[in-house]
């Protein structure tokens, strides 16, 4: 997967919308750091304003999220059933972090397709 295609999934996981304009912040879930919330550039591997949206999503489902380490990033839910534990050398904790919720919103997805 390449990382545009990793940053529409977490634009998608947000709510973005693709227009012919480009990726809509329909919510205006970045107003607070963007001037607009329309963007050609999706910027959630690179900018910790950008992924910490996505943070605080994936917290408003119930989720903990732990920075444990600069690698170690630890996502649980209020009744220990879903852990996620990622230990992994990425150099940065803003990598750690978005690895983090590539996996957490890719196991989302998944159990919301479930029959």
């Amino acid at each position: 997967m390449t990382t545009e295609e990793k940053n529409i999934l977490c634009a998608e996981f947000l709510g973005f919308q693709k227009t012919n304009l480009g990726w809509y912040d329909f919510e205006e879930t970045l107003s607070e750091f963007e001037s607009d919330n329309t963007f050609d550039i999706l910027k959630f591997d690179a900018d910790w304003n950008w992924i910490m949206a996505v943070v605080e999503k994936i917290e408003s489902l119930g989720y903990d999220f732990n920075i444990l380490t600069p690698n170690v990033v630890q996502i649980v839910n209020d009744e220990a059933q879903d852990v996620f534990y990622l230990d992994q050398e990425t150099g940065t904790k803003v990598q750690s972090v978005y690895n983090a919720c590539l996996e957490f919103i890719k196991w989302h997805n998944q159990q919301n397709t479930k029959p």
